[in-house]
């Protein structure tokens, strides 16, 4: 489901939101619950890669007949492919000509959407599941990179299908995400591990100085973490807080964080938005992102089923919120579409067969 009225990076009233700015793909192969998404870096056209729980690989071409894209006509299907197992992370690699697929069972996989040149070529294995996937092309275009559950962190050239270096990280990788030239994980053990890809890919050290306590603090799991190239990372947490800190590389070599806020963004306190219970009503939060335009604006979506939006200098959310749209169900996903002009937004299809 898209939500679509991000025009020129405005937020919109929630007064101006309408069941006709939502749109569901025409077609949609997929019985269980989408595990990632990922937009196309090029604007024209609008390509979104997806992977779900069930298997499937697809690419959905987002359709406008407007130049301004403040209205979306339709969601087409360009390319599907089926695997085995549950895939859990996607990536586009290569300018868009393949794409990286990350398995449950450990398996990393190219894909050639176009044809069949390549087809579904498995490149590489892990242990444990695949929680994400990056194609690093700064560095090198034939080298990608995977996080697992298996604790470690490789580096893959796809020409000869062999691993180029593995990185113990100590503790599950829950969370991860990538912007050149920085991966960030979240690990079980409730630590960050902010990676310099530049530096570090062949000198990783493993010891206590790269790894940084969590500033939501200990007791508290992590569940998303976003860069943006404002050096800045957003990460959040199962019990409803999101933090934004700024980070930037110290003369040792380490990476430090400094605090910038931390929004209780799904937590519901005794008394407040119809919580009539003596308790606090936490919900686990999916996605977080930061406005690619505007560094004062940045998103949460969480298990309440509510997008909201947050002024970050203010330390404020603002008037806006999906929640009343989408009725409370369980938001598994939320991405913003690169130039802020689109939501895309995944709600678990097993909660919607029980409705």
């Amino acid at each position: 489901m898209i939500y679509n009225s991000f025009s020129s990076g405005i937020t919109p009233s929630i007064s101006t939101i309408t069941d006709k700015q939502f749109k569901v793909a025409d077609s949609s192969p997929f019985e269980d619950t989408v595990s990632c998404l990922t937009w196309s870096q090029d604007e024209n056209p609008n390509l979104l890669l997806c992977s779900t729980w069930d298997g499937y690989v697809i690419i959905y071409k987002v359709i406008s007949t407007d130049a301004e894209v403040s209205t979306v006509d339709r969601i087409t299907l360009c390319d599907t492919t089926r695997f085995e197992n549950p895939v859990l992370s996607v990536a586009w690699q290569n300018n868009l000509k393949r794409i990286i697929a990350g398995s449950i069972d450990g398996s990393i996989f190219i894909r050639d959407p176009g044809g069949f040149a390549v087809g579904n070529l498995k490149i590489g294995q892990h242990d444990d599941a695949v929680k994400g996937v990056y194609s690093v092309e700064e560095i090198n275009a034939h080298v990608i990179c995977s996080v697992s559950y298996d604790k470690t962190m490789k580096f893959w050239d796809i020409r000869s299908r062999g691993q180029i270096s593995s990185f113990d990280l100590g503790a599950k990788a829950v969370c991860s995400d990538f912007l050149f030239p920085y991966v960030a994980i979240g690990l079980s053990n409730e630590k960050l591990l902010m990676f310099d890809i530049r530096y570090d890919i062949h000198d990783f050290r493993g010891d206590d100085r790269s790894y940084i306590d969590s500033p939501l603090g200990s007791n508290s799991s992590l569940s998303a973490i976003s860069i943006s190239k404002e050096s800045i990372v957003g990460i959040a947490s199962c019990d409803g807080r999101s933090n934004l800190s700024k980070f930037e590389r110290r003369n040792d070599g380490t990476i430090g964080l400094n605090n910038i806020v931390t929004f209780k963004a799904h937590k519901i306190d005794p008394g407040q938005n119809g919580n009539t219970s003596n308790l606090k009503i936490l919900y686990p939060i999916h996605a977080v992102g930061l406005h690619p335009l505007n560094r004062d604006t940045y998103f949460t979506a969480g298990g309440d089923g509510c997008v909201n939006f947050w002024d970050i200098p203010a330390r404020n959310k603002l008037s806006f919120s999906l929640v009343q749209i989408l009725r409370s169900l369980q938001l598994n996903i939320a991405l913003m579409e690169n130039s802020w002009r689109m939501l895309m937004v995944m709600i678990g299809l097993r909660v919607l067969k029980d409705l």
